[in-house]
This record gives C-alpha cells, structure tokens and sequence, in this order.
C-alpha cells in the first residue's frame, strides 16, 4: 500500500496546505498532486478495493481528454491524408488533360505555320515574277496599240478607196448608160472592161474592209483583256507586297506561341513530377499516421495514470499509525 499522510487521522480538504502527498511521485503522476479527500481514518476497517485516498485529477483528467484528442487526430489524419493522395491524382489528370491540349495546340500550330510558310513563299515567288509580267502586259499593249492604229489608218484609207472605186463606178455606168444602142464596140467594150474592173475592186475592198472591221474588233478585245489583266497584276503587286510583312509577322507570332507552348509542356511535366513526389511522401506519411491511428498507448497510459489518483486498500485490514504518521 502506498504510503499516505493521513494527517493524525483526521480527514483534510483539498484546500488545505497539509494535502501536499509525495503519493503522485510513487503513482508515476510526474509531480505532486494535492489529496481532495481521505475516506479513512486510523482504526478503520477497510477490505480490498475500498477507497483509500483521492487526489485531485483534473489534470490528469485534462490529460486523458488529451490524449483522446491526439489519437483522434491521428485517426483523422489518415483520411485527410488519403483526401490528399486523391487530390494529387486529380492534378495529375487535369495536368495531363493540359498537356494533351497544348500538344494539340502546338500540333496546329505547326500545321498553320508550315501552311503560312508556304504562302509567303508563294508571296515572294509572286513578288518577283508579277513585275516582269507587268512588263511583258504593258509592252504588248503597246504593241497591240500600235497595231491597231496601222489597222485603224489602213481601214480608212480602204474606205476611201471603196468610196473613190464606187464613184468611178458611177460614172462608168453612166456613161455605159449614156452610150446610144448603136455605139461601136471599141466605145462600149472599155468601159464595160472598167465597170468590172471597178466592181471587182469594191469587191476586194469590201472584204479587205470586212476583215480589217473584225481585227480591230479583236484587237479591241485582246486590249481590254490585257489592260484588265494589267490592272489586277498592280493589284496583285500591291497585296503581294502588304501580304508578306503580315505573313512574316503571322509567323514570328506563331514561333513566339510555340516557344511559350512547349515552355508550358516543361512546367507541366514538372508539376506532374512535383505531384509524384508529393504522392510518395504522402504514402510514407500515411504508413506513419496508419502506425499513429493504431496506437492507443497514450491514452491507455493517461487512462492508467488517472486511474492511480484513487487509492484503494489491496487487503482487509485495520489502519495503524506508525511512529513516522505514514501509512
């Protein structure tokens, strides 16, 4: 039985100074502890488990709420732990839907940026070669310029001579009409020899006249086409030379869009790596806390060292006072 100061046999309060016992220290309570009650007094029977001696154990009782708390906590830790394993999983997957999207990304990117490539390579073939055909446009419409006004001076001067030809038709006739029936042959047969002349030659004329109407009508035609054609060539040189700078810069933006792409790519599969190396410290925290959650130790010490704070006979005994007041 512990020893306990029993005060000459009198019961104390736990207010008063003398319920200061050295029991606590023997009880393994970690310091002293004030006695709240003594239910006995010297001379008293008292049988196995009667209650002795009570210590005040609200801070051992504090202790034990403590210990409760911390194997609390340390059972709940495993399920924020398992809470957190779960989330890295889930960054892991959005990080790999965001690696898919930029790979997409850059995939389209290059495809634009090699089509672009290709136009302002077209753009600067063009840029070459529309000026020289401007040239070879405007020489032949100058050529055919010149052409149909040779064409033009010639149709005129067939005209004149048609009109010169019919008029000496006319006069022929007349004077073939003015001829008396009974005229020699040798006045007739010349001028009917002119009048076929003169009408062959209107003839001729005609077609000549007929032919060169329809050359300068396709010449005409031939001009305008090529004096659109020139007008959509300037044109062309003008949106050639605008297009290349746009396209050039299209591209330098497309490489500068490139480069933050696949800067995106490094950073993402170093998240990922961040979040592995998260996920296998936190399965190491989660053994540990597993090993925590399980290990009820200190609160069955806690519960234990409260327990001690009531002391109880282990025998049917009476109480004497030895020579020291200690029993």
């Amino acid at each position: 039985m512990p020893r306990v100061n029993l005060n000459a046999g009198f019961v104390v309060s736990a207010t008063t100074a003398a319920n200061l016992s050295t029991v606590p220290t023997l009880l393994s309570f970690g310091q002293a502890q004030r006695v709240s009650a003594v239910e006995v007094t010297l001379g008293d029977q008292v049988q196995a488990g009667d209650v002795l001696v009570r210590f005040d154990d609200a801070a051992l009782a504090a202790g034990v709420t403590a210990a409760k708390a911390d194997h609390a906590l340390a059972k709940t830790q495993v399920g924020v732990i398992d809470s957190a394993i779960d989330t890295t999983h889930d960054k892991e997957a959005d990080l790999a839907e965001a690696r898919k999207d930029v790979t997409d990304g850059i995939a389209k990117a290059t495809k634009a940026r090699k089509d672009l490539s290709s136009k302002l390579a077209e753009a600067r073939k063009a840029a070459k070669d529309l000026p020289a055909q401007l040239t070879k446009v405007e020489k032949t419409i100058k050529e055919l310029t010149a052409q149909r006004a040779t064409a033009a001076r010639t149709l005129a001067q067939l005209r004149a001579n048609r009109a010169t030809a019919a008029k000496n038709l006319a006069e022929v006739e007349a004077a073939l009409a003015a001829l008396p029936p009974d005229a020699p042959d040798s006045v007739r047969d010349p001028l009917l020899a002119a009048q076929k002349q003169l009408q062959d030659a209107i003839t001729q004329l005609d077609a000549g006249i007929k032919k060169l109407t329809a050359a300068l009508k396709q010449i005409d035609g031939g001009l305008a086409e090529l004096k659109a054609g020139r007008a959509k060539l300037k044109t062309g040189i003008i949106q050639v030379n605008e297009g290349i700078p746009k396209l050039t810069k299209a591209i330098r933006t497309i490489d500068t869009n490139l480069a933050k792409a696949n800067d995106g790519l490094v950073k993402i599969d170093k998240g990922k790596k961040k979040l592995r190396e998260a996920r296998a410290d936190l399965k190491r925290a989660r053994t540990l806390a597993v090993i925590a959650a399980d290990n009820d130790t200190a609160v069955a010490q806690a519960q234990t060292a409260r327990s001690r704070a009531v002391v109880t006979a282990v025998s049917y005994t009476h109480l004497t006072l030895p020579t020291n007041r200690e029993v």
